[in-house]
């Protein structure tokens, strides 16, 4: 690579962000005073350690851009401050690679292009996390996105939280809104809206909002739906649902099984199993088994 090719690659790389300017001008330097030593000295000899003076000032470049850009690829930048084992990320920030840190706070707009692992995650701006997030408590004031699944103890969402994964979560508050391939938990509660394949849990306390969730399968031990006080309420729709005690309110579905299921009013269901069954007046059911 002669001078002007390296040239050309050091003002692409300040251009970017990639280096300092204290970088840059250290280099522009080491090559200037490499050139007035050559035209300084006269013979071939000393023409030739002018070279060696250059080729070692490239080679410094070329060095100091490959460190700079490993640092890059492993470490964060741009708006991104740790404090110990805490990081903050204000305005726009970008992690290249995976973050591992016992606290993360969001409060712009952040992209980790990797894996997020950390003890507490806040969001009250907007976070993208290219691959998974494993943490022990994840709040969302704000939005968070995800291309990989998500596994925490706590989960806690009053903005809108969308994975192209599964959701693994051992309690869970849902006020804004979940969009994702599986969720998993052992207990929830829901005042939003919700879209996903699947739903197993324990228990599931559910109030219904004016938008509408859907899911394919719900399969929960105890199940209990209502919507929420007001002119505009919402509804959910299913293709299965399934579980011991089960009191569903403005649901359509196609299946409903369980030990006691109570059927509420606005439901609108194709066929009911059940050892003890309710129906509401009010219920829509085309057909009913008792096990």
């Amino acid at each position: 690579m002669d001078k002007d090719e390296m040239l050309r690659a050091l003002e692409g790389m300040l251009a970017e962000g990639k280096i300092s300017e204290e970088t840059y001008y250290e280099i522009l330097k080491r090559w200037k005073d490499a050139g007035e030593e050559k035209s300084n000295i006269n013979g071939d000899l000393a023409a030739r350690e002018a070279e060696d003076v250059m080729r070692e000032a490239e080679i410094y470049a070329a060095r100091e851009i490959q460190e700079t850009e490993d640092y890059l690829d492993t470490d964060i930048y741009t708006g991104v401050f740790r404090n110990g084992d805490v990081v903050t990320i204000t305005g726009s920030g970008v992690v290249r690679g995976d973050l591992n840190t016992e606290v993360l706070k969001v409060a712009g707009s952040a992209t980790i292009r990797g894996h997020l692992s950390a003890e507490r995650v806040s969001v009250a701006g907007a976070l993208s996390v290219e691959r998974g997030v494993r943490a022990e408590t994840v709040k969302v004031a704000g939005e968070l996105s995800c291309g990989g699944s998500i596994e925490c103890s706590a989960l806690k969402v009053a903005g809108a939280l969308e994975t192209k994964g599964d959701v693994k979560a051992k309690r869970f508050s849902i006020a804004g809104g979940i969009t994702c391939r599986n969720l998993e938990f052992e207990h929830g509660t829901i005042a939003g809206f919700v879209k996903c394949e699947d739903m197993k849990g324990e228990t599931l306390e559910w109030k219904l909002r004016r938008t509408t969730s859907e899911v394919r399968r719900i399969e929960v031990e105890r199940l209990h739906v209502k919507p929420r006080g007001g002119l505009f309420r919402g509804r959910l729709t299913a293709k299965e649902i399934e579980g011991e005690y089960i009191y569903i309110h403005s649901v359509k579905a196609d299946i409903v099984r369980g030990e006691e299921v109570e059927i509420g009013p606005g439901c609108v269901i194709d066929l009911v199993e059940a050892k003890k069954m309710r129906i509401s007046q009010r219920a829509k059911v085309n057909r009913r088994v008792r096990l």
